[in-house]
């Protein structure tokens, strides 16, 4: 850098991990001295990161401040800019997000969440809170859901359950560390995240509405019997791979020859009742439901269906999902990129006697009955 007939410049003087800047980025920082010293001017460059280490080529100049004859003045100053060239460099990088288009890491926040709910990138993409909400149900398909939406060019899913609202230990954290946990989106995408204990929490819908009103609700449900095996059998497995001990699934479902209210699975499956809950504070119009059965045996026609609520582009079309027979289900096909959810899901169900599936049809005829007049349309449920 040249300023004023004086330069001098070092050349490589650092390598640190984890800098949060790009390559070929400048920067210049002014130093402001006593007026009859008038300014000091610090630059660097970023030259190159191999493998996550990045070198500076570095230069300063100064006026009349350069002709003072103490070098150890001037030596003093520029150890003291490199400390602080340093730690703006070697600066913790944010949690990553989903990838952008062309595949790069996004860059360094700019700026701390704002009142607004956004935290802004310099290449233009921010956090904001989500615009959309994949409430529930446990084991209704919410993972294929939100995998499914996140075909869309104009939805940036976040990549875990956040469970703000029903855990007081991150409820406490407040909206800012909500927002800490959204994924990084261009302006004109949506943010989705899911987390299906939502649905059958009370405490909840108050507080996502007291968040957003006009905020837009999925909700993904299936045959309530078949989600209540499909519940058991996933803490069938995680008992089974942790070697502790499990119940056999007639115990649980029934209790002295009758259904097992004590049981929390079937609470779940009593959709009317938590819904109840919702309608309270949201709308109708404002929850969209997915049918999960559907969704599993042809997911096309369901997600133009979410499309539409959402008010999308219709980009999602049937080329996107292909029939995998040795897995048994629907994976996905994005670009070119095939992919296919977790060897979890489509877990083969616990044999039931028939004479018990048949009390659990029974149990459920008339909560169903309750819940498809809430909604206005009725589902394919046994």
């Amino acid at each position: 850098m040249r300023t004023q007939g004086h330069t001098e410049t070092v050349k490589k003087v650092s390598t640190v991990k984890q800098t949060n800047m790009t390559a070929g980025e400048k920067h210049s920082v002014p130093l402001l001295l006593p007026a009859e010293k008038r300014q000091f001017f610090f630059a660097f460059q970023l030259d190159h990161c191999p493998q996550g280490s990045c070198s500076f080529n570095v230069g300063y100049g100064f006026g009349a401040f350069a002709r003072l004859k103490s070098p150890r003045v001037r030596t003093s100053l520029m150890a003291a800019l490199l400390l602080g060239l340093l730690l703006f460099a070697m600066q913790s990088p944010p949690v990553p997000s989903r990838p952008l288009a062309d595949g790069g890491p996004p860059s360094p926040p700019t700026s701390s969440p704002a009142d607004n709910g956004t935290a802004t990138h310099p290449n233009g993409t921010l956090q904001h809170l989500p615009q959309i909400i994949i409430i529930g149900v446990r084991k209704g398909g919410t993972r294929a859901l939100i995998e499914m939406l996140s075909l869309h060019r104009a939805v940036a899913a976040a990549q875990n359950e956040v469970h703000f609202f029903d855990w007081e230990s991150h409820f406490q954290k407040g909206l800012s560390w909500y927002l800490s946990q959204m994924p990084y989106a261009f302006p004109d995408q949506l943010t989705v995240e899911k987390t299906p204990a939502y649905f059958t929490s009370t405490k909840v819908p108050r507080r996502i509405h007291q968040m957003n009103p006009d905020i837009k609700l999925l909700l993904i449900l299936r045959d309530p019997t078949e989600r209540v095996l499909s519940d058991y059998t996933q803490v069938f497995y995680n008992r089974l791979q942790k070697h502790k001990q499990y119940q056999p699934i007639e115990s649980m479902l029934v209790k002295d020859g009758e259904i097992n209210l004590g049981y929390k699975a079937l609470n779940r499956s009593l959709y009317y009742v938590h819904m109840q809950n919702w309608l309270q504070y949201f709308p109708v119009e404002s929850i969209h439901v997915v049918d999960g059965d559907e969704l599993i045996r042809d997911p096309f026609p369901e997600m133009k269906k979410v499309e539409r609520f959402l008010k999308l582009e219709p980009q999602i079309n049937a080329s996107n999902f292909y029939f995998n027979k040795t897995k048994g289900f629907y994976c996905l096909r994005d670009h070119g990129r095939e992919r296919c959810l977790h060897d979890s899901k489509g877990r083969a169900h616990p044999h039931v006697a028939p004479a018990i599936l048949q009390k659990l049809y029974q149990f459920f005829h008339e909560p169903n009955k309750k819940f498809f007049e809430l909604v206005g349309r009725t589902f394919n449920w046994k």
